[in-house]
């Protein structure tokens, strides 16, 4: 009683998949047939009351037919935000104090596979892979009020979070957000 395994296996099959599009700084809808397919595995481990481990895992195909952008058809992309592969972990510790009340440490990550911001899978949308640390640190005082201590992206991992390519035609410049680490 202290394993536990999941798995999901997935097939979507889209008829008119809409795809977000830009020409300059104007916003299309295009729709196009897609499909997508994958799995989801999950592993959580409670090797003694006071250790929690997790690892999880996905695998994803993405496949749109056709968009158009300019006139121009583009075809067999990639959804956006779509990473080929994901994984993730936590290991939590807790330790019990007086009065029912624990100290818990915890670290987890996540790891975001290759993946794109625009539907036409231009080289400017693409984010490389990327790992994500964070810790925790918390005090259970009772069952209605806790404390905790956190740090995001302890490592200082940068990263894009969205892109617009407003290049082309147009003579636009892309438009890019990034992390901050803490």
């Amino acid at each position: 009683n202290t394993l536990r395994f999941n798995a999901a296996a997935f097939y979507y099959d889209y008829h008119d998949y809409q795809a977000l599009t830009f020409a300059g700084l104007s916003q299309f809808i295009d729709n196009s047939d897609a499909e997508l397919y994958g799995a989801d595995l999950d592993l959580v481990w409670l090797p003694t009351e006071r250790w929690d481990l997790q690892l999880g895992a996905s695998f994803l195909h993405t496949n749109v037919d056709q968009v158009v952008v300019h006139g121009v058809p583009v075809k067999n992309t990639e959804m956006v935000l779509a990473p080929n592969f994901t994984l993730n972990g936590l290991a939590r510790y807790e330790y019990p104090l007086a009065n029912n009340r624990a100290l818990s440490f915890q670290l987890d990550f996540n790891h975001q596979g290759d993946h794109y911001f625009d539907i036409t899978n231009s080289p400017v949308s693409h984010e490389k892979a990327y790992t994500v640390f964070n810790a925790r640190i918390g005090l259970r005082w009772n069952d209605k009020l806790s404390f905790a201590l956190w740090g995001k992206n302890i490592t200082g991992e940068e990263y894009r979070v969205y892109t617009f390519d407003f290049t082309g035609p147009a003579g636009f410049g892309t438009f890019v957000g990034k992390t901050q680490p803490c």
